[in-house]
């Protein structure tokens, strides 16, 4: 293989065009939105690991345990996905930090609750469009690894 050879993308619509020396492609996003073709991309974090104050059962109220949580988050491509423009993406960094801070705000009981409570907050970004979130707490019971719920929003 030449060393010289230079690759080139141009994007228009839905459609990369990729020209690598002499060859010519042409590339599509693989995920679209049910309603529209609007192309998405998914943003992945796992196993984020945040100290909780969490639980139903008293011994719950008196410490913090870990809840583990993992997000798989479907959210609008930016209008020229090869920008390379941080503004034009979903942050994974700035939802791990809305996160913590909820952490902070409080005792929540359930699990559920607290699922429901992180998709809704990741769905504040309007360009994300599905959120499924993962809540593990490893610490509930010495007989298990872990248990936990998921569940998954969709933006109206």
């Amino acid at each position: 293989m030449s060393a010289n050879l230079s690759t080139e993308r141009t994007y228009s619509g839905n459609e990369i065009q990729v020209v690598s020396g002499k060859q010519h492609s042409l590339v599509q996003p693989v995920n679209y939105t049910e309603e529209t073709s609007t192309p998405i991309y998914k943003i992945l974090v796992r196993d984020l690991d945040v100290a909780w104050n969490i639980g139903v059962f008293d011994h719950e109220y008196d410490r913090v345990q870990i809840v583990r949580i993992n997000l798989e988050l479907m959210a609008k491509e930016p209008e020229d996905p090869l920008c390379d423009d941080y503004e034009q993406v979903v942050c994974y960094a700035t939802i791990s930090e809305r996160i913590a801070e909820l952490a902070r705000e409080g005792h929540i009981q359930l699990v559920e609750t607290l699922g429901h409570r992180i998709a809704l907050l990741c769905l504040d970004d309007e360009r994300v469009i599905e959120a499924t979130v993962r809540i593990e707490k490893p610490e509930a019971l010495k007989n298990a690894h872990t248990v936990g719920i998921e569940v998954t929003r969709r933006r109206a």
